[in-house]
């Protein structure tokens, strides 16, 4: 099935803690890449040429769910995830939500992170949203999250944060945000510092300050690998991606000739940086122990992009928004 079965299975493993009784309940962090192809990581076993060291370690030593499948396009998964629901039941299978659309996840919808305050984990969120934003209600900080620190829209630039505006102006907005039930605050001093390391970085302060005998909850979906949107031929309308990675994480891929393909590379191997940060992060806090790590993709990567040189979903057929092989993909836990 969908990613609903992974909803289901973590529900069930949680539950199973509250009300046995007997363990104590796990601390929970889910991580989301976004776009990224099945040959682009080592431990789908296709070959992948991109090193993904940490991703790969988390695979040998968790189970990987080979037979895994998610929706073709982002806002329909994400609907799975947060709902563990079909997105026909939502209305949401069409396709992903436009800044101008005044949509989202229908209210009604209960959020995982609503069940998982009732068990009593605190909850936070940080990263990309895409379920609609259009009024205060359908915000994450709305749905059960604690506490926010990410962007509602698609997607942005990797460096200064701002999402074209799809659909109601020839213009980008800044989309970062840090916010609760009681506020909602732009976030202004960040411009130059590399989207994924700055949701990690949030990640391991939230980890650090976190009370490891009150169980968490961490729902981080990345920016990362997603194309940043460029503003050709237009903002209204944007219609290309840009390959956006710190060159330190380039030089890292050198073994790969292609400059796409190790542009790409190094925008995986920043995400496989910031899990390492992470995973060193809950060590250090004395909740490694006690953690279940979840590690999925949105869906394929939109591979025909780039001349089909940057990313990649071979072995499998189809390509982002294609529901072929494509939406067949993996995670280790």
């Amino acid at each position: 099935g969908l990613a609903i079965d992974m909803i289901q299975s973590v529900l069930c493993l949680c539950l199973v803690f509250v009300v046995d009784g007997l363990a104590e309940k796990p601390h929970i962090v889910w991580i989301v890449a976004d776009d990224l192809g099945w040959n682009d990581v080592g431990f789908t076993g296709s070959g992948s040429n991109v090193h993904s060291p940490t991703l790969d370690r988390l695979a040998r030593s968790g189970v990987v769910l080979a037979n895994y499948y998610v929706s073709p396009i982002c806002t329909p998964s994400r609907n799975c995830f947060m709902t563990g629901r079909y997105p026909i039941h939502t209305g949401l299978q069409h396709g992903v939500i436009v800044d101008s659309m005044p949509n989202a996840l229908p209210i009604n919808e209960t959020v995982v992170a609503s069940v998982m305050k009732q068990a009593g984990y605190s909850t936070h969120m940080i990263g990309k949203w895409h379920l609609g934003f259009y009024k205060h209600e359908y915000t994450p900080q709305r749905r059960g999250f604690d506490t926010f620190y990410g962007y509602y829209t698609g997607n942005l630039e990797f460096w200064n944060h701002t999402s074209p505006c799809w659909g109601c102006g020839n213009y980008t907005a800044l989309d970062l945000h840090r916010a609760s039930a009681t506020h909602d605050e732009p976030i202004r001093d960040q411009s130059g510092v590399y989207s994924t390391n700055l949701f990690a970085s949030e990640a391991v302060k939230l980890i650090e300050s976190h009370d490891k005998n009150t169980p968490m909850f961490l729902y981080l979906p990345f920016e990362a690998v997603h194309g940043a949107a460029s503003c050709d031929p237009n903002c209204y309308h944007p219609s290309g991606d840009l390959l956006q990675a710190p060159q330190y994480y380039i030089n890292q891929q050198s073994h790969i000739q292609d400059m796409d393909r190790r542009t790409y590379a190094g925008m995986v191997g920043a995400l496989d940086d910031a899990v390492t940060n992470i995973t060193e992060a809950l060590e250090s806090a004395g909740m490694w122990n006690n953690t279940l790590i979840v590690f999925t993709t949105d869906n394929g990567a939109p591979a025909s992009h780039f001349d089909g040189r940057a990313m990649n979903n071979w072995p499998l057929r189809g390509q982002k928004g294609k529901k072929q092989d494509d939406i067949k993909t993996d995670r280790p836990i």
